[in-house]
């Protein structure tokens, strides 16, 4: 009767029976030289590419309207109060065009009489 032939342990077996966690392992002088390249390659790709991202890119503030809305509102005629509902007094809601409205109290402007506002100012409904 044959003996089988000895099994040679996998470098990942020998690696783990050698090197136990927290033993302080170190690649060969070799691996880690191309390792280290590598991160330092990676690191660097990844810099420069969040540069050319930015370069391109004019940091301006957003425009802002020549008047807000509560001005704009003051100008043509409204009130500028809190709202039950967020259809507010919009032309909108007022001729019927919007069916359900958010139970959130907002700030909007009230047109008074048959008058509604369409965002900018108060016009007829």
């Amino acid at each position: 009767m044959s003996r089988p032939a000895p099994r040679t342990d996998s470098p990942v077996k020998r690696l783990a029976r050698s090197a136990p966690i927290g033993s302080g392992f170190e690649f060969k002088p070799g691996r880690r030289r191309i390792l280290l390249g590598l991160c330092a390659a990676v690191f660097a790709a990844l810099c420069l590419s969040a540069c050319q991202a930015d370069a391109g890119v004019e940091k301006t503030a957003p425009p802002t309207p020549e008047r807000t809305p509560k001005e704009q509102c003051a100008a043509s005629g409204g009130q500028w109060l809190m709202f039950n509902n967020g259809c507010l007094d919009t032309c909108e809601y007022r001729r019927g065009q919007v069916t359900m409205c958010t139970q959130v109290r907002k700030l909007g402007c009230y047109c008074k009489g048959t008058r509604c506002w369409n965002g900018s100012r108060c016009e007829d409904v």
